[in-house]
């Protein structure tokens, strides 16, 4: 893991400066081709991946996914997670919701029995947004609800705010 890799995640955990974000993803992926280092590379590819979206770089996304994808280890549930984050949001972004929930909801099947509850609430959030996206906020609701639980913690302040506002959205009638 290179700092590289750190800064660009806390720069999109905290949803500032995309355009950074992107650079040092892929300049860690960079990294990691350079040294071998296969098992970095879905990660930091995937990192970009979700830095283009957000940036409205489909083209640039689509081809990190693919590169995430290729390089994913089956064990690796952390990248895992973050690789079919990054395809989702890739998806919901070109207007297929019904397809992010399909991609979210198998990885959730593959990695729940061994990842911890971080990564559960992550992925539980994304899919919360994947339902919303796709008009379906009692579902929405229903992974939401969960994720809201393990944020529970006072310090988990900032993620509790995350999730609070995506349940206001998720019980807000839907708009045609």
């Amino acid at each position: 893991m290179s700092i590289e890799w750190i800064l660009a995640d806390a720069l999109l955990e905290v949803e500032r400066d995309d355009s950074r974000a992107r650079e040092l993803s892929e300049e860690s992926a960079e990294i990691a081709d350079r040294m071998g280092a296969r098992t970095f590379i879905p990660e930091a590819r995937s990192r970009a991946a979700i830095a283009c979206v957000r940036l409205g770089d489909l083209t640039a996304a689509r081809a990190h996914v693919a590169a995430a994808k290729v390089a994913l280890f089956s064990i690796d549930d952390e990248a895992d997670r973050i690789t079919a984050t990054a395809e989702a949001q890739l998806l919901m972004a070109e207007g297929h919701p019904v397809s992010a929930e399909r991609i979210l909801r198998d990885c959730l099947t593959r990695i729940a029995p061994t990842v911890g509850g971080f990564d559960l609430a992550l992925l539980r959030t994304e899919l919360g947004k994947a339902l919303i996206a796709a008009g379906r906020g009692g579902d929405a609701r229903e992974q939401l609800v969960r994720a809201r639980e393990f944020f529970r913690d006072p310090l988990a302040r900032g993620w509790q705010e995350r999730v609070d506002a995506l349940l206001a959205r998720a019980e807000a009638p839907a708009t045609p």
